[in-house]
């Protein structure tokens, strides 16, 4: 009944699906009772309105407080008849409503629901209960909260440890289905992280390539795409791709810096586990644009003492390319990125003009 109330783009997907199709034809008749045994009873006890609901409610909810019952004998036989007929439909709604719940949680925690969130992530392929544990755990701690959305064919059913997280989505389908990646939602996601179908296996980095380009069809011009890459000799398949490669055994290129460097590992691995508060950020410079790489240093150090807020300056980021140790003489372009290590509140509006000021004290020293 409710069907034919509806616009047809929602008609077709409430068709669909027989418990809410059930559950709203169910509260239209309750509505539809509740209101014809108020009309009924106004005009049969001759009351008001207000006493006429309040009469179809204390009957249909069964608490019966009885200030007003039904004097006359059609009143009374109206009164028996809805009363009966109300209490049914709302212990009917009632039941239907729970049993619309728990199948909306089953099919959640099936995968066969679409992504309801906007702005979050999306991973294709499961990397491991502890690994993805992990990664939310890292994201979250500098974006609390973030909506994540995992699609796999592999799982049938998310980790109980997983998805009692909030805001938590599980996405059951082939990576070679279109309708796999409409349910994803990624036009409206943040980023997507392709993470390799078999870990440590090269072959993997094939079938990640073709996620990527697939990916890539349904994307906005905005959303960050990632893909680790098992074997480093692969990097040649994604030459094309918009998609930014992060080496699988990254753990263990940490391991190596340590052994020849000591003392490096910690330092990296709070740089990449993000959650101690001051973290890399990558800027757009306007007010900077045109100094050299030299001025945009000693100006930074002289801003960051006087606004008493720790600011490293990381590297830049020309293209897709980034350069730790830019030349001192090279220019800032419009085009260019200031990766640097701040305070996550780090307000680059506000800094950029206090790095113009710091430069226009040092040129006034210099004369």
């Amino acid at each position: 009944m409710i069907l034919l109330f509806l616009p047809r783009r929602l008609h077709s997907r409430i068709k669909q699906n027989r418990l809410i199709l059930g559950l709203l034809d169910l509260m239209i008749a309750l509505f539809m009772t509740c209101v014809a045994f108020a009309v009924c009873f106004k005009f049969t006890e001759d009351v008001s309105w207000e006493e006429a609901f309040w009469e179809v409610w204390q009957t249909i909810t069964t608490v019966g407080y009885g200030n007003r019952p039904a004097q006359s004998s059609a009143g009374r036989w109206i009164t028996m008849l809805f009363g009966l007929l109300g209490i049914a439909l709302l212990g009917t709604t009632i039941s239907a409503t729970f049993a619309w719940r728990d199948e909306v949680k089953t099919r959640r925690r099936l995968g066969v629901m679409s992504n309801p969130h906007t702005n979050g992530y999306v991973f294709f392929h499961f990397p491991g209960e502890a690994k993805l544990m992990s990664i939310i755990s890292q994201l979250r701690a500098t974006e609390e909260d973030i909506a994540i959305c995992l699609v796999s064919n592999v799982i049938e059913e998310l980790p109980i440890s997983i998805a009692a997280l909030r805001n938590i989505h599980f996405i059951k389908g082939s990576t070679l289905s279109k309708n796999t990646y409409e349910r994803a939602n990624l036009q409206h996601c943040k980023a997507v992280v392709v993470f390799p179908r078999q870990s440590g296996e090269d072959e993997s980095d094939a079938i990640t390539k073709v996620v990527v380009d697939l990916v890539g069809r349904f994307i906005g011009p905005k959303t960050h795409l990632i893909h680790f890459l098992v074997n480093p000799e692969n990097a040649w398949m994604f030459q094309e791709s918009r998609s930014h490669p992060i080496l699988e055994h990254l753990e263990l290129m940490v391991l190596v810096q340590e052994c020849q460097d000591r003392g490096t590992a910690p330092l990296l691995q709070r740089l990449l586990m993000n959650d101690a508060g001051v973290n890399p950020e990558t800027v757009v410079p306007h007010r900077v644009v045109g100094w050299t790489w030299e001025e945009l240093q000693l100006a930074t150090f002289q801003a960051a003492k006087q606004r008493k807020m720790p600011v490293t300056l990381f590297a830049l980021i020309r293209g897709d390319n980034p350069d730790p140790c830019p030349a001192h003489d090279t220019i800032i372009s419009g085009s260019d990125h200031i990766s640097l290590i701040a305070h996550s509140h780090l307000d680059w509006n506000q800094f950029e003009m206090q790095l113009e000021e710091c430069r226009r004290q040092q040129q006034g020293l210099s004369r």
